[in-house]
């Protein structure tokens, strides 16, 4: 999974336009952004490669930059 990707999972997700989730948005801003959401993107982020995760350590995230952090390890990784 690629940081586009991720933004086009995101945004269908919380059902807002691709171009709202800006890396400083935050994930409160979202009106879809609860408990379903969270669990879902968990599943999302597990299949583009991120596997330590899990509710607690998303709950501490919240803006989408920081979501988007966690894909540059797994990016660097599949580029080595």
């Amino acid at each position: 999974m690629d940081m586009e990707e991720l933004r086009v999972e995101l945004a269908a997700l919380l059902e807002v336009p691709v171009s709202e989730l800006t890396d400083d948005a935050t994930l409160q801003q979202f009106a879809n952004w609860d408990s379903l959401a969270m669990v879902s993107l968990i599943a999302v982020l597990a299949g583009g490669g991120v596997n330590a995760l899990n509710v607690q350590k998303l709950e501490k995230l919240e803006t989408v930059g920081e979501i988007r952090g966690l894909l540059v390890p797994v990016c660097e990784s599949a580029a080595r």
